[in-house]
């Protein structure tokens, strides 16, 4: 059986030569499947068993063999591709999409992210609070979930001057692990533009609040997002979802 430690070795140059064919030249093509049996492997190796789906693992594997091998073909277009990786989520036990979330919220969704992703990247990290969480921000390591209480949010969008309070909960990779992002957003709608007032703060994992100035990168980026197409993604959004899966996301 084959353990981490010998993957490493099949990587290791200095011990190439254990491998090779003896008497002859390696094979190009052995040489390459080799690479992708021990990239494979690796991946698999990081996978908690409880996690995969049964045959998971070497179902996903396949898959994803098959899309690389139909987008380095130009036979995967980005809708082909997106599938793929939905099935292979799956396939791994995670959910590409949030439960109840049409298509039509996830491409609203999709928009609000991307917004805010291209106000964060804007941003020099060392200008925030927190300047490792607005690196995740500005590399779109994150997504908006269901958990968000913006009820007050149609309410700010009427016309200028009307504020409104929100809690934005957004799941943030940072460094391998997934950290659970609350934003509670003290917010005032402008003629231009949403900003953040006083008492707008933000905490990672459940720990104390940050509190942040209204002109806070992290603040102002998400809030960029947020006023997509003047704020109605995000109260589409909001409002596609099921109350059921909310309350279930809550709990």
């Amino acid at each position: 059986m084959l353990t981490v430690d010998d993957l490493d070795h099949f990587s290791d140059a200095r011990l190439a030569h254990l491998f090779a064919t003896p008497g002859s030249q390696q094979d190009p093509d052995q040489l390459a499947r080799l690479a992708r049996i021990v990239a494979c492997l690796k991946f698999c190796s990081h996978l908690p068993d409880a996690q995969l789906l049964p045959g998971g693992g070497h179902a996903a594997q396949t898959l994803l063999r098959q899309a690389l091998r139909s987008q380095r073909r130009g036979q995967l277009d980005g809708d082909g591709l997106a599938q793929s990786l939905e099935t292979v989520l799956a396939l791994l036990g995670a959910a590409a999409r949030h439960a109840g979330e049409s298509d039509a919220a996830l491409e609203a969704r999709n928009a609000i992210e991307a917004e805010v992703q291209k106000h964060a990247a804007r941003h020099d990290a060392d200008d925030s609070v927190d300047p490792q969480l607005l690196a995740a921000l500005a590399t779109g390591a994150f997504e908006i979930l269901p958990t968000s209480e913006l009820d007050e949010l149609p309410e700010a969008l009427r016309g200028f001057g009307r504020s409104g309070v929100i809690d934005l909960d957004l799941a943030v990779d940072i460094d391998g692990v997934t950290e659970m992002l609350r934003l509670h957003l003290a917010l005032e709608c402008s003629a231009w533009r949403w900003q953040a007032v006083g008492g707008s703060c933000y905490s990672r994992n459940g720990e104390p609040a940050v509190f942040l100035e209204p002109d806070e990168p992290l603040a102002t980026s998400v809030l960029a997002g947020l006023a997509l197409r003047n704020g109605r993604h995000i109260v589409d959004w909001y409002e596609a979802l099921p109350a059921s899966v909310c309350e279930a996301q809550s709990d």
